[in-house]
Protein backbone atom coordinates (compact mmCIF):
# COMPACT_ATOMS: atom_id res chain seq x y z
CA UNK A 1 0.00 0.00 0.00
CA UNK A 2 2.35 3.05 -1.12
CA UNK A 3 2.15 6.55 0.05
CA UNK A 4 0.65 8.82 -2.34
CA UNK A 5 0.55 12.53 -2.77
CA UNK A 6 -2.34 13.28 -1.27
CA UNK A 7 -0.84 10.98 1.52
CA UNK A 8 1.79 13.26 1.75
CA UNK A 9 0.25 16.44 2.10
CA UNK A 10 -2.16 15.73 4.44
CA UNK A 11 1.03 14.63 6.63
CA UNK A 12 2.75 18.30 6.06
CA UNK A 13 -0.66 19.77 6.60
CA UNK A 14 -1.18 18.03 10.09
CA UNK A 15 2.61 18.91 10.93
CA UNK A 16 2.72 22.77 10.01
CA UNK A 17 -1.12 22.66 11.56
CA UNK A 18 -0.29 21.12 14.90
CA UNK A 19 3.86 22.01 15.00
CA UNK A 20 3.95 25.65 13.10
CA UNK A 21 5.38 26.76 9.95
CA UNK A 22 4.05 27.79 7.08
CA UNK A 23 1.79 25.88 4.83
CA UNK A 24 1.92 25.41 1.29
CA UNK A 25 3.37 23.51 -1.73
CA UNK A 26 6.64 24.55 -3.94
CA UNK A 27 6.29 22.16 -6.26
CA UNK A 28 3.39 19.26 -6.26
CA UNK A 29 5.01 17.51 -9.25
CA UNK A 30 8.11 17.27 -6.80
CA UNK A 31 6.09 15.31 -4.61
CA UNK A 32 4.06 12.96 -7.12
CA UNK A 33 7.41 12.04 -8.30
CA UNK A 34 8.73 11.38 -4.99
CA UNK A 35 5.91 8.99 -3.86
CA UNK A 36 5.81 7.82 -7.37
CA UNK A 37 9.49 6.65 -7.73
CA UNK A 38 9.68 5.19 -3.92
CA UNK A 39 6.61 3.04 -4.60
CA UNK A 40 8.42 1.59 -7.39
CA UNK A 41 11.06 0.29 -4.65
CA UNK A 42 9.87 -3.63 -3.87
CA UNK A 43 11.81 -3.45 -0.12
CA UNK A 44 9.48 -1.07 2.02
CA UNK A 45 12.32 0.19 3.51
CA UNK A 46 13.95 1.25 0.28
CA UNK A 47 10.08 2.78 -0.31
CA UNK A 48 10.74 4.77 3.41
CA UNK A 49 14.19 5.99 2.63
CA UNK A 50 12.98 6.37 -0.76
CA UNK A 51 10.62 9.01 -0.08
CA UNK A 52 12.63 10.55 3.15
CA UNK A 53 15.64 11.38 0.96
CA UNK A 54 13.39 12.94 -2.03
CA UNK A 55 11.26 15.06 0.48
CA UNK A 56 14.35 16.27 2.98
CA UNK A 57 16.69 17.06 0.06
CA UNK A 58 14.90 18.69 -2.26
CA UNK A 59 12.25 20.75 -0.29
CA UNK A 60 8.96 20.49 -2.57
CA UNK A 61 7.06 22.19 0.64
CA UNK A 62 6.87 25.70 2.00
CA UNK A 63 7.91 24.57 5.51
CA UNK A 64 8.82 21.29 7.46
CA UNK A 65 10.34 19.33 5.03
CA UNK A 66 12.35 17.24 7.31
CA UNK A 67 9.50 16.56 9.42
CA UNK A 68 7.42 15.31 6.21
CA UNK A 69 10.07 13.26 5.39
CA UNK A 70 10.58 11.45 8.59
CA UNK A 71 6.74 11.08 8.97
CA UNK A 72 6.18 10.23 5.66
CA UNK A 73 8.93 7.39 5.40
CA UNK A 74 7.73 6.39 9.01
CA UNK A 75 4.26 5.85 7.60
CA UNK A 76 5.47 3.70 4.85
CA UNK A 77 7.15 1.61 7.27
CA UNK A 78 4.12 1.19 9.57
CA UNK A 79 2.21 0.25 7.15
CA UNK A 80 4.02 -2.66 6.56
CA UNK A 81 3.77 -3.94 10.21
CA UNK A 82 7.10 -2.00 11.56
CA UNK A 83 7.72 1.23 13.88
CA UNK A 84 10.72 2.99 13.50
CA UNK A 85 12.12 3.49 16.83
CA UNK A 86 14.76 6.15 17.20
CA UNK A 87 16.22 8.58 19.79
CA UNK A 88 15.26 12.15 19.05
CA UNK A 89 18.38 13.56 18.89
CA UNK A 90 19.87 11.14 16.81
CA UNK A 91 16.49 11.20 14.32
CA UNK A 92 17.41 15.22 14.12
CA UNK A 93 20.92 14.47 13.23
CA UNK A 94 20.43 12.06 10.94
CA UNK A 95 17.83 14.36 8.99
CA UNK A 96 20.25 16.88 9.22
CA UNK A 97 22.29 14.95 7.51
CA UNK A 98 19.89 13.92 5.07
CA UNK A 99 18.87 17.63 4.06
CA UNK A 100 22.00 18.62 3.75
CA UNK A 101 23.10 15.60 1.08
CA UNK A 102 25.41 13.66 3.50
CA UNK A 103 23.80 10.43 2.73
CA UNK A 104 23.34 8.02 0.26
CA UNK A 105 19.91 5.77 -0.73
CA UNK A 106 21.80 2.73 0.69
CA UNK A 107 22.50 4.71 3.62
CA UNK A 108 19.56 6.72 4.91
CA UNK A 109 17.85 2.54 4.65
CA UNK A 110 20.52 1.28 6.44
CA UNK A 111 19.68 3.71 9.40
CA UNK A 112 16.26 3.38 9.45
CA UNK A 113 16.90 -0.49 8.46
CA UNK A 114 18.63 -0.56 12.05
CA UNK A 115 16.05 1.61 13.83
CA UNK A 116 12.80 -0.99 13.33
CA UNK A 117 10.64 -2.57 15.18
CA UNK A 118 7.73 -5.29 14.37
CA UNK A 119 4.48 -3.89 15.70
CA UNK A 120 2.06 -6.28 17.52
CA UNK A 121 0.03 -8.46 15.43
CA UNK A 122 -2.94 -6.28 16.68
CA UNK A 123 -1.47 -3.17 16.19
CA UNK A 124 -0.04 -3.99 12.65
CA UNK A 125 -1.44 -1.95 9.25
CA UNK A 126 -1.05 -4.52 6.56
CA UNK A 127 -4.13 -5.02 4.79
CA UNK A 128 -5.69 -8.25 5.43
CA UNK A 129 -6.71 -10.01 2.04
CA UNK A 130 -10.90 -10.29 3.48
CA UNK A 131 -9.82 -6.22 3.60
CA UNK A 132 -9.40 -5.31 0.09
CA UNK A 133 -12.80 -5.52 -1.21
CA UNK A 134 -14.79 -3.42 1.14
CA UNK A 135 -15.00 0.14 -0.31
CA UNK A 136 -12.58 2.58 1.98
CA UNK A 137 -10.37 0.68 3.87
CA UNK A 138 -7.27 1.25 2.22
CA UNK A 139 -7.73 5.06 3.17
CA UNK A 140 -8.59 4.08 6.52
CA UNK A 141 -6.28 2.13 6.93
CA UNK A 142 -3.57 4.42 5.65
CA UNK A 143 -5.06 7.53 7.68
CA UNK A 144 -4.72 5.35 10.71
CA UNK A 145 -1.34 4.60 10.11
CA UNK A 146 -0.67 8.29 9.62
CA UNK A 147 -2.55 9.45 13.04
CA UNK A 148 -0.63 6.56 14.81
CA UNK A 149 2.74 7.45 12.99
CA UNK A 150 2.50 11.30 13.78
CA UNK A 151 1.40 10.46 17.73
CA UNK A 152 4.01 8.24 17.99
CA UNK A 153 6.76 10.94 17.07
CA UNK A 154 5.13 13.84 17.98
CA UNK A 155 8.16 14.92 20.48
CA UNK A 156 10.48 14.55 17.85
CA UNK A 157 8.09 16.71 15.38
CA UNK A 158 7.89 19.59 17.66
CA UNK A 159 11.97 19.31 17.99
CA UNK A 160 12.56 19.23 14.23
CA UNK A 161 9.70 22.40 14.32
CA UNK A 162 12.49 24.69 15.83
CA UNK A 163 15.57 23.57 13.33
Amino acid sequence: MPLTKDDAVQIHDRLIAEHGGTSGILNERMIEFAVATASRKKDPVYEAASVLEFIAKNHPFTDGNKRTAFASAATVLRLDGRALVAQDEAAIGFMLEVSANGLTLAEIASWLKDRLERLEEAEAHSMKPDEEDRPGSEEETKRSAIQETLEAHKELMKKLSKL
